[in-house]
């Protein structure tokens, strides 16, 4: 099922664990935000193209589930976002050995949202750990999951085989990533199994 547009808001992620599926795909704006409280924290958000409200998820916000991003800094409007605090706490359901893979940057700069998505029951979570490229996003993903799906290779070769292909991203040095290392000797077989 594919879902994008006004469709990607927070019910969408709210919903994800109902949905009874073994590979999520999210290809979404997402980044390294700063929340700035009394500490500052540095905490990883998924995107929605579901437009701010302060009048909307009050609670949640209030909580550092849902926030306020700005996809790209020239945007005039802004966006909601979702938290590891979100995955955690407000999404229904479970991800019962569900590989999570993440088209979007800096998913794993830090290991706060795949730790979310392990805690509902993903094997892995597969992402890059910085900003990076559209142009370069895309081909890089094809060829992962080209190596995943078809080859039959294992994570760790799979992102391998992309690196080896690819490289790094050319702009920002992203590189694709895994979380926990164990899932690296795994088959897309042996994780959804």
């Amino acid at each position: 099922v594919e879902y994008e547009g006004q469709a990607v808001d927070v019910d969408l992620y709210r919903s994800l664990g109902l949905r009874d599926c073994r590979v999520l795909f999210i290809r979404s704006h997402a980044g390294l935000l700063v929340l700035e409280d009394e500490n500052i924290e540095y905490i990883t958000a998924l995107f929605t193209n579901e437009s701010y409200s302060k009048y909307r998820y009050v609670n949640e916000q209030l909580r550092d589930q849902v926030l306020i991003v700005r996809p790209f800094e020239s945007d005039s409007g802004l966006s909601f976002g979702v938290s590891p605090y979100f995955i955690a706490h407000s999404m229904e359901g479970m991800l019962p050995s569900t590989v999570v893979i993440i088209a979007g940057c800096s998913c794993l700069e830090q290991n706060d949202l795949a730790k979310a998505f392990i805690g509902r029951g993903a094997s892995a979570v597969i992402s890059w750990n910085d900003s990076v490229n559209l142009d370069y996003l895309d081909a890089a993903t094809a060829t992962f999951i080209e190596a995943l799906f078809d080859d039959g290779l294992t994570v760790d070769e799979a992102v391998q085989a992309t690196i080896s292909e690819h490289g790094t991203d050319p702009e920002y040095g992203a590189r694709l990533t895994y979380f926990p290392l164990a899932a690296g000797r795994r088959t897309i077989d042996d994780l959804i199994n």
